[in-house]
C-alpha cells in the first residue's frame, strides 16, 4: 500500500518552464496554434523560452497531448496562451480502443514536427531535453478516463495488454528522439497520480506496467538520460520498487546542468522536475534513481 501520512503527490509542474509564452510568440512572429505543426518555430519558441528562464536545455513539446493526437485523439490547439487539450474524445470503451489497432505516426503531424525540430536544435548546438506520456495520459486523451478505470477494474488481463501496446509505442517515439539528437528523454505520466487514480490503482500501475516498462526503456536508450517527473520516482520508491542512490556534483550547480553531466551515466533522474528554474540541488548531492531487482525480474 502506498505510504500514508506523508505530503501528497506534488501538482504537474508543466507550465513552469515549459509552457507557452504569449509575449515570446508575439515578438518572434509566432502564430499559434499553428506553429505548433511548424518545427522551426517549434525550435525558435524552445530556444527562446531557454533563455527567458534562464535554462541549460531546449524542452520540447509545449504540452503533453502528442502521443495522443497521433494516435487519433481530437486534440483542441488552443493559443499561444492557453495550450493543447484534449477535445471531444473519439473512444467509447478500451476495448474499441484496442480493437483500432492504431500506430503511431513518426512521419506526420505533431510528432514529426517535434523530431525534426529536435534535430535542428542539436544540428544547432542546443541540448534538447523532449517529455514523452504515460499510457493513462495518453489514454485521458483518447476517451474519459473512467472507462479506463472501469475497464480495468473489470478486466486486468485488457489493462495489461493495453500498457503492452502502449508501451511499445513509447518507446518507438523515444527511440527516434533519440536518432534525432535529444540528450535527455523525461517520462510523465502526471494522469497516474494516487490523487487522481486512487493508491490502488497507482501502485498496480507501478507494478504491472511502470517498473518492466522503465527497464526496457533504459536498455533501449543506452547512452540517453532517461529521467521521470518526480511523482513517479516516488510513486516507485513508495512501492519498493525504486531506490535512491546520492550522486556528488559540484556545489551550487543547477539541476539541468547536472543532469547533463551525468548524461549515460546514471540510471534514472528525477528527483525533482526538469523545467523547475533556478534549482540547485543541495549539499552537492543530486540523486540516481534504481529500479529494485524485484522490479526488473
Amino acid at each position: 500500500m502506498i505510504e500514508s501520512g506523508r505530503a501528497p503527490y506534488g501538482a504537474c509542474g508543466h507550465q513552469d518552464g515549459g509552457g507557452l509564452d504569449p509575449q515570446l510568440a508575439e515578438e518572434l512572429g509566432l502564430s499559434f496554434p499553428g506553429a505548433h505543426y511548424e518545427p522551426g518555430s517549434l525550435a525558435a519558441m524552445a530556444v527562446s523560452l531557454m533563455k527567458k528562464n534562464r535554462g541549460s536545455l531546449a524542452l520540447l513539446p509545449f504540452c503533453c497531448t502528442v502521443e495522443a493526437e497521433a494516435l487519433g485523439a481530437n486534440i483542441n490547439l488552443g493559443n499561444a496562451a492557453i495550450g493543447p487539450r484534449p477535445g471531444d474524445f473519439v473512444h467509447h470503451s478500451l476495448t474499441e480502443f484496442m480493437s483500432s489497432g492504431r500506430e503511431i505516426d513518426l512521419e506526420s503531424g505533431r510528432l514529426a514536427a517535434i523530431l525534426k525540430a529536435c534535430r535542428m536544435l542539436a544540428e544547432d548546438g542546443h541540448k534538447v531535453a523532449v517529455e514523452i506520456s504515460g499510457p493513462l495520459s495518453i489514454l485521458s486523451g483518447l476517451m474519459e478516463l473512467s472507462l479506463v478505470v472501469k475497464a480495468w477494474r473489470k478486466d486486468e488481463r485488457l489493462m495489461r495488454k493495453a500498457f503492452e501496446y502502449l508501451g511499445g509505442l513509447i518507446i518507438k517515439y523515444a527511440l527516434a528522439l533519440k536518432a534525432s539528437g535529444a540528450v535527455i528523454v523525461s517520462y510523465a505520466d502526471p494522469v497516474a497520480a494516487p490523487g487522481i487514480i486512487g493508491p490502488g490503482y497507482s501502485r498496480a500501475l507501478a507494478e504491472i506496467f511502470l517498473s518492466r516498462f522503465l527497464g526496457q526503456l533504459k536498455d533501449e536508450l543506452q547512452g540517453t538520460t532517461i529521467h521521470l517527473c518526480p511523482n513517479t520516482a516516488r510513486l516507485l520508491t513508495d512501492c519498493g520498487l525504486g531506490r535512491w542512490r546520492p550522486i556528488s556534483i559540484s556545489p551550487g550547480l543547477g539541476y539541468q546542468n547536472a543532469c547533463l553531466d551525468l548524461a549515460g551515466q546514471a540510471g534514472f533522474l528525477g528527483q525533482a522536475c526538469l523545467k523547475r528554474r533556478n534549482y540547485s540541488p543541495p549539499g552537492g548531492l543530486i540523486t540516481e534513481l534504481t529500479l529494485s531487482d524485484s522490479a526488473v525480474a
